[in-house]
């Protein structure tokens, strides 16, 4: 497996693209992400993250996208309450994970993944 994360300043966001092989796949590939933006999956290969619920940035922070081959992949979130009150300061009262599950069982390939801000062109 290689990972490689990769900063792309003129869109102001970052790029994961990851290879993988794995002897046997049991179930889809899935990958996570974790924010306290509330996620808006109405586009396939796009999931609006919206600037409110991050509560360190001392404001409203301006919307982000997560770009993903929505060929390749199916978006789903779920939100989760924050309950430890030391998390709750930094992070909000609420989590959103965003599922990626891959539509085939490939026991290798490759994906990339992009994180940037919501005006910067594709």
């Amino acid at each position: 497996m290689a990972a490689r994360v990769t900063p792309d300043r003129e869109k102001r966001g970052v790029v994961l693209a990851e290879r993988y092989a794995i002897g046997e796949s049991r179930e889809p590939l899935r990958l996570h992400f974790v924010t306290p933006r509330t996620p808006d999956l109405g586009a396939a290969g796009r999931v609006v993250l919206e600037g409110e619920g991050d509560p360190s940035s001392g404001g409203s922070p301006s919307p982000a996208v997560l770009l993903y081959d929505a060929r390749r992949f199916t978006a789903a979130a779920e939100e989760n309450p924050v309950d430890d009150a030391r998390l709750r300061p930094v992070w909000g009262g609420r989590l959103h994970r965003i599922v990626l599950t891959a539509r085939d069982g490939l026991a290798q390939g490759s994906h990339r993944v992009t994180v940037r801000a919501a005006g910067s062109r594709r």
